[in-house]
């Protein structure tokens, strides 16, 4: 019907083998050339994906007809042929068969969601800050193989040896915890969920007497710091071996722990031990605890006589007083204990 037409599109077209093919949308008239954004109609959306789905390099529609080279007379005659009422649209398309085909399948079925609604699909920006169709979006029926990569075999080995470096489960390291180093349930998931599970096994290889203490250090102790606002980042992890290390040795108390690694946050060019030597947290020998506890009963004779053992919150109370941070709390409730029973012992005797 178009043979004797004008249109130098469809000349070009007819002598390279392809032809002219349409589609009729009932009472789209009008639609394709309306703006859905700025300087962009509905029917630059039909034409891109006519342009993705079939290859062509564009379509033609009646709002924007005549031209193009296609006359009155031409869109009269495809008209009557497609019985195009005056509520409808065309929209045509030149190439091989194959590919307009598809083309005008695609344009359908956007017009069909176009009735529906905005479409659920991937749109790609253009540089006037409007958008254009990219793809489908994603779903389960679009899983496929990366075609631009070639397969890989899964072998046994290859899954031996993923296997072999799977890292623990959390539940059974949990479990672990609980069992090797008799951490309690809460302590050991708050391990887990820190992070620093493999900071804890690193400290607690060399000084496994102290793993609750080691546990809860990581965990509670950087967390209560970390809750008053101070940069815990600044605590490395040779600082915190180190610590363990001078407990280890009697050089620092467990109790001098929050203090010290306060002062480390904001102090975070000053070592471990420069810290403790600092702050005054420097580790006391037995002997030195002895004589503190002796100075103690001495000065509290009186009360002792008049409270026997329950003078002993007393002395505690002083005593710590004077050595908190820098040994064991309980190394000395036992020397305090010890030396005041003595005390007593000696009182009845004289």
């Amino acid at each position: 019907i178009l043979k004797e037409s004008k249109s130098k599109l469809i000349r070009k077209t007819v002598m390279e083998g392809g032809g002219v093919y349409a589609v009729k949308l009932r009472k789209f008239k009008g639609l394709l050339g309306m703006e859905i954004q700025p300087n962009r109609r509905f029917g630059t959306e039909l034409s891109e994906r006519a342009k993705l789905m079939g290859g062509v390099e564009g379509i033609i529609h009646s709002d924007e007809l005549p031209g193009y080279g296609i006359s009155q007379e031409d869109l009269n005659k495809i008209m009557k042929y497609m019985d195009v009422k005056d509520e409808d649209a065309i929209v045509i398309v030149c190439g091989k068969y194959e590919n307009c085909k598809r083309a005008l399948e695609a344009v359908v079925q956007r017009a069909r969601e176009a009735l529906i609604g905005v479409p659920e699909e991937t749109r790609a920006a253009n540089d006037d800050g409007t958008t254009r169709y990219s793809r489908p979006m994603p779903g389960a029926a679009r899983m496929y193989p990366e075609t631009d990569i070639r397969p890989i075999p899964i072998t046994e080995e290859m899954l031996n040896k993923i296997k072999s470096k799977l890292p623990e489960d959390p539940e059974e390291t949990i479990r672990r915890y609980i069992v090797k180093y008799g951490l309690s349930r809460k302590l050991a998931e708050e391990l887990i969920d820190s992070d620093r599970g493999k900071l804890f096994e690193e400290i607690v290889a060399k000084w496994s007497e102290n793993a609750t203490l080691i546990a809860s250090t990581i965990t509670y102790t950087i967390n209560s710091l970390k809750n008053k606002g101070l940069p815990v980042e600044n605590i490395k992890e040779e600082s915190l071996k180190k610590i363990f290390d001078l407990i280890s040795r009697g050089e620092m108390a467990k109790e001098a722990i929050p203090e010290v690694l306060e002062y480390i946050t904001v102090n975070p060019n000053v070592d471990v031990e420069e810290a403790v030597k600092i702050l005054g947290k420097g580790g006391i020998s037995i002997e030195e605890l002895e004589k503190i506890v002796r100075e103690e009963i001495d000065k509290a004779k009186d009360v002792i006589r008049e409270r026997g053992m329950k003078a002993m919150g007393l002395l505690m109370g002083r005593i710590m007083g004077i050595v908190r941070g820098r040994i064991d709390g309980k190394i000395v409730n036992e020397t305090v204990k010890r030396m005041l029973e003595e005390e007593l012992k000696s009182l009845k005797q004289s």
